[in-house]
């Protein structure tokens, strides 16, 4: 019986697949936010208020809607692309000893 199951899963696995992530597109992501303090207001060309929050704007050929919580960033094109913001790394050590008298 187990290996009826399992050879069910397998030929279903694929076709189960939705179509968005056998194209390796993304037509919608979320939008970064920060809440903001009393105090602070939101970059004038890199973010939108919304609230007591600061949504960044979305990248090329993606509309941000704030109706939705949180706010997405939907394809305006069919061959929109998302790019993921880059992480910081930290400078890479010298790798030899440490120079004395520096």
């Amino acid at each position: 019986m187990r290996i009826v199951a399992a050879v069910i899963v397998a030929m279903l696995g694929p076709v189960a697949a939705p179509p968005a992530l056998a194209q390796g597109r993304m037509f919608q992501y979320e939008a970064s936010q920060r809440q903001r303090m009393a105090t602070e207001t939101c970059l004038k060309k890199e973010e939108t208020m919304h609230g007591a929050w600061c949504v960044k704007n979305c990248q090329p050929d993606f509309k941000l809607d704030l109706n939705v919580r949180p706010p997405m960033c939907i394809a305006t094109k069919p061959d929109a692309r998302y790019v993921p913001p880059q992480q910081w790394q930290p400078p890479e050590k010298p790798k030899g000893p440490p120079v004395k008298g520096a």
